[in-house]
């Protein structure tokens, strides 16, 4: 699993551990964080969302990998982001997601974490696209993806905003 670990300039990216689970609850069970993207959860929910994120990183092709987004200068764990395959249609595709604490906003950090996340993505995982769907009130993460090349997909309907990058 080491291969699928990276750094950028300021963080550091690993894939996530048991130990992770305070971060992760916290994160899902924060209504401002979660106020674009759904309902908070309670700690049930997100403690249960956990689980199933950690039995998925042992499955032989997974759904999903998740890393932890760690600030290199401070040791500080900031969020969480993932890329989520649709196993079933086709495994070279991907959709992106990302959460960080509060803390870490306003400071260029998601466009840093998914740019890496991006390289990794076409470079070693050898994926032919990547989605990032949103809100279409989520201005921020709209910000971030156009800010990273992603161009509106009208090849989906859906009540979120998609977007799709081939190639960095």
């Amino acid at each position: 699993m080491q291969k699928y670990e990276f750094e950028t300039e300021r963080l550091e990216i690993r894939l996530i551990k048991y130990e992770d689970k305070e971060l992760f609850t916290n994160l899902y069970c924060d209504p401002k964080t979660m106020k674009k993207i759904a309902s908070p959860f309670t700690e049930e929910q997100a403690n249960k969302c956990f689980d199933k994120v950690m039995k998925m990183k042992g499955a032989g092709i997974p759904k999903q990998l998740m890393w932890v987004v760690i600030l290199k200068d401070s040791d500080e764990k900031i969020g969480i982001q993932s890329l989520t395959f649709n196993v079933d249609v086709d495994i070279n595709v991907a959709e992106v997601g990302i959460m960080l604490n509060r803390s870490s906003h306003g400071k260029s950090i998601p466009e840093e974490a998914v740019l890496g996340l991006l390289h990794l993505g076409f470079e070693k995982l050898n994926l032919n696209a990547i989605y990032a769907k949103c809100s279409s009130t989520n201005f921020s993460t709209l910000r971030v993806i156009r800010k990273l090349g992603f161009k509106k997909d009208t090849s989906e309907v859906s009540d979120r905003e998609s977007y799709v990058i081939k190639s960095i």
